[in-house]
């Protein structure tokens, strides 16, 4: 039971990420990969990330990830 919990928590961590960091990193970056990699940066050191499955997992979300996202 709590590791659902914590894993909607993280869900839900990730959706923040996504709604207030990508677009800083979008305006930010001189281009799509680059800001692809700085959100990296911080997904790969962040406990809400690391759970969606590891690296190879955070790889492809943030590949998939666009200027509309």
């Amino acid at each position: 039971m709590i590791r659902w919990i914590v894993s909607l928590w993280y869900a839900r961590l990730r959706k923040i990420d996504v709604q207030i960091l990508w677009p800083v990193c979008l305006k930010y970056a001189d281009d799509l990969d680059h800001a692809k990699a700085t959100f990296f940066l911080h997904a790969i050191d962040d406990p809400a990330w690391i759970n969606l499955g590891g690296e190879e997992a955070i790889l492809s979300t943030i590949d998939a990830m666009t200027v509309r996202t």
